[in-house]
């Protein structure tokens, strides 16, 4: 079959696409933090910028901000390379998803760990920080979880900047053999198993999380 002849070209593109995922996943866990913190502070300011962050990002098609990052920026003068515009675009619009979560797992926890760790002399950040978040984390696993298995398969999107991902190989393998059905059911295989893969992997970490997160609690 072309596309097994070709397999190297794809697992090269696998290879991209989970580079793009995991690197976009560390980024917006840690704006999502920051979000999810403003929209809890008492801080009016930073409340109602981190409310506008999230609905525009969230209200917004990723592909969208990816085609802003990598064309429309340029004409300010900024450059990024595609990898990179990549990386920035799906962080950006997961971020926003990542914050709604957090702040979930915070309200779950309740104002009165908060308060009894300000009673003890922490500020609201370290309040946050060593009481609350730690806690948070344990609540919201599951669906970080599944926002990173989605943030992989949306990473499909970053082939339409010239990413060489997984899809942009298919898609050049595709215009080379015309063998649409063959090279396309193939890359979708190569995304189910991964994804598959991914969640079992998660899932088992979301078990030792959650498990860990009892041992505290008792």
């Amino acid at each position: 079959m072309t596309t097994l002849a070709n397999w190297i070209d794809l697992l090269r593109g696998l290879v991209v696409t989970l580079e793009a995922s995991a690197l976009s996943l560390l980024i917006c866990i840690a704006i999502g933090i920051v979000l999810a913190l403003a929209r809890s502070t008492p801080n009016r300011i930073a409340h109602a910028l981190a409310i506008g962050y999230v609905e525009f990002f969230r209200n917004v098609p990723p592909l969208v901000h990816l085609f802003f990052i990598f064309f429309a920026l340029p004409r300010l003068g900024i450059v990024f390379p595609p990898f990179v515009c990549a990386v920035l675009g799906l962080a950006l619009y997961h971020a926003s998803y990542v914050a709604e979560i957090l702040r979930a797992g915070i309200q779950a926890v309740g104002r009165d760990q908060l308060d009894a760790a300000r009673a003890l002399g922490f500020s609201y950040l370290g309040a946050m920080r060593y009481a609350v978040l730690p806690q948070s984390i344990w609540l919201v696993a599951p669906p970080l979880v599944n926002l990173f298995i989605s943030l992989f398969k949306t990473s499909a999107l970053v082939a339409a900047i010239g990413v060489a991902d997984l899809m942009y190989w298919g898609e050049i393998l595709n215009e080379q053999t015309f063998r649409t059905f063959e090279v396309f059911s193939a890359v979708g295989l190569v995304y189910l198993v991964c994804s598959i893969a991914l969640s079992f992997a998660l899932g088992r970490l979301e078990l030792r999380v959650r498990q860990k997160g009892l041992e505290h609690a008792a």
